[in-house]
């Protein structure tokens, strides 16, 4: 019986002997695959400057020995370095394998040519530093930049752009040429429907002297919210008008002067057209008459009328 043990006990390391050592297992599926950061721990603006590109090899015998390596985040971040980036992200990594056989047709060489390409970035703030996993942290991130933008200054003046109607703007400058003047003129838009403002403007014309100024509060109203307007206006105005006439005495014409003045109240009605060249009024013209009613408070004269036709050029903004 021992016999027999000893003689089970010699084949079995006999065997063993002749069993060659096993193969170390490497797992080879990364980066197969590939591999994706698509920017999780950013959460607050960057810049990006430039695409970078990294290329690696890898060598690996039919004893499991490596030459060469993946391409490790080091080697991106040194290639980013070169702009001068902080991070990379939107990492793209492509893995081409390559087999040689012996004359058994077994592999004796496997070689992997790895190709990685990201977007090198430049921090202008802070970033997590907490730790989760990539799907939670790029929610996160999401929603964080979703709610910078909609509090930002840049989006609540694109909700008031876009609550304006189109082609109108706020604020309306103008320079003005009368009948024998020139005048100033601006203009606040309240609504799309009326506008208050300010105008000065100067008149000096006709076959003899007629001399008028004023400075008025003006509003309008735009029954189609533009082009066609009615205005209204209300202010002081100065007045000279001199003037001659001829009139018959002792049998002869003679020729007689006379002067009117006064400085008064006035309430001006009008009409007119503003015409926009472009989006939100940037360039415009301006074009209409008024008639103003002159109530003298001081001078020959209680009450004057004129007429003032006038073509404006101007800007918004």
């Amino acid at each position: 019986m021992k016999r027999l043990l000893g003689i089970g006990i010699a084949v079995l390391l006999v065997l063993i002997s002749c069993t060659s050592a096993p193969v170390p297992k490497v797992d080879y599926g990364y980066p197969n695959a590939g591999n994706a950061n698509d920017s999780a721990i950013v959460v607050k603006d960057y810049i990006t400057l430039g695409i970078i590109f990294v290329n690696s090899s890898e060598l690996i015998d039919g004893n499991g020995n490596h030459t060469g390596s993946k391409i490790t985040y080091e080697m991106l971040m040194k290639e980013a370095q070169k702009l001068g980036a902080d991070d990379v992200i939107n990492i793209r990594i492509d893995v081409n394998e390559q087999v040689e056989f012996n004359l058994n047709g077994l592999p004796f060489k496997t070689i992997y040519n790895y190709t990685a390409s990201a977007l090198a970035i430049k921090y202008t703030g802070a970033v997590v530093t907490e730790a989760y996993n990539i799907n939670t942290q790029n929610i996160i991130n999401e929603d964080i930049a979703v709610q910078k933008m909609e509090s930002s200054p840049q989006a609540d003046s694109r909700k008031l752009a876009s609550s304006q109607p189109a082609g109108t703007a706020k604020n309306y400058m103008s320079g003005e040429l009368n009948m024998g003047g020139f005048g100033f003129r601006y203009e606040r838009i309240l609504n799309p429907y009326f506008s208050l403002g300010t105008n000065i403007y100067f008149q000096y014309y006709g076959i003899w002297t007629f001399f008028n100024t004023g400075i008025d509060i003006t509003s309008r109203y735009y029954p189609f919210k533009k082009y066609l307007y009615i205005s209204a206006d209300f202010g002081f105005h100065f007045m000279i008008y001199e003037y001659s006439y001829r009139s018959y005495s002792s049998g002869r014409y003679q020729t007689r002067y006379s002067t009117e003045e006064g400085i008064g109240l006035a309430i001006t009605p009008g009409i007119g057209c503003k015409i926009e060249f472009n989006n939100r009024g940037k360039f415009f013209m301006d074009v209409g008459f008024k008639t103003p009613q002159i109530f003298n408070l001081i001078g020959n004269k209680v009450y004057h009328t004129t007429l003032v036709p006038y073509i404006g050029f101007g800007g918004s903004f």
